[in-house]
């Protein structure tokens, strides 16, 4: 809603509304809220949904970026846009009495993501309000700056899942894949991060996306070699779906894509992986 977001005088009482419209909307028949295809969703009556408390929260800013990634839909569209309002002004509307909670624990959660949070200007605030409220978070980077914020987040567990993406075994298909030369710096920078998550039990979990650039024996070999020495927590596995919902140029059409060198990649790695006795997984979400 264009006129709700441009409002100068957003309230928590107004959110409350929005939320109900949006419920009913999303209880519809042939309801076309974008909402209604979230992975996040589930059936519930209209007695158990809280609507002026926070639950989960997905922070997609999709303002800054220092990579720009072939897979990223955002870099397809060159879609980094400045945001229409203050996120914080949103979220400071709700205090710790506001945030769901089951059995006396926090159970309101934040996946933090799109472009890169760490270089917002308003970072560490997101960062201390969450911990203020109780919200747990997923922090979404790729790493190619160190943060201190988020080590130390790591570390008291503050964060507590961190997903870096490195998607490639070597400097030359990093720079290719992502635009950047600055593999060394993300693999450094994740060893920090897991070093942290160490001393706390935080998780730092790495992301590898399958695309037609990465799928080479010497980017397989070269990052499983990299676990080896960091050991993440979990390794999280996955296709590239942009030729699902878009075309890559010389693509046919949308949704008509030959997956066969990913899938081939897919199997070997995880084999690898496993041998080394790294534990990695399909990250089903993205």
């Amino acid at each position: 809603d264009n006129d709700f977001i441009k409002s100068n005088t957003i309230t928590k009482e107004m959110l409350v509304e929005a939320r109900k419209k949006l419920f009913k909307e999303l209880n519809t028949p042939g309801t076309t809220v974008c909402c209604a295809t979230c992975p996040m969703m589930v059936e519930k009556p209209e007695s158990e949904v809280t609507f002026d408390k926070i639950g989960f929260l997905n922070i997609g800013h999709f303002t800054y970026c220092n990579l720009r990634c072939e897979y990223c839909a955002y870099t397809q569209e060159n879609y980094f846009v400045k945001p229409p309002y203050n996120c914080m002004d949103i979220i400071n509307l709700f205090g710790p009495e506001d945030v769901y909670r089951c059995n006396g624990y926090g159970t309101a959660w934040c996946d933090f993501n799109g472009g890169e949070p760490t270089m917002l200007p308003d970072f560490d605030e997101h960062l201390a309000t969450y911990a203020r409220l109780g919200i747990g978070i997923s922090l979404f980077t790729n790493a190619v700056r160190f943060s201190q914020k988020v080590y130390d987040g790591i570390k008291s567990r503050a964060i507590e899942f961190t997903i870096v993406s490195l998607d490639a075994g070597t400097p030359e298909t990093f720079k290719a894949l992502k635009g950047r030369d600055h593999y060394q710096d993300v693999v450094d920078n994740l060893a920090k991060y897991v070093e942290a998550g160490a001393k706390k039990y935080g998780k730092v979990c790495v992301k590898y996306i399958f695309h037609d650039k990465n799928c080479s024996d010497a980017d397989i070999d070269g990052f499983v070699a990299a676990m080896e020495r960091v050991r993440p927590f979990e390794i999280w596995l996955n296709m590239d779906f942009y030729p699902l919902s878009a075309k890559y140029p010389g693509q046919a059409e949308v949704g008509v894509y030959d997956y066969s060198e990913h899938i081939k990649a897919y199997a070997k790695m995880y084999l690898k992986l496993k041998a080394a006795g790294l534990p990695a997984i399909h990250y089903v979400r993205d």
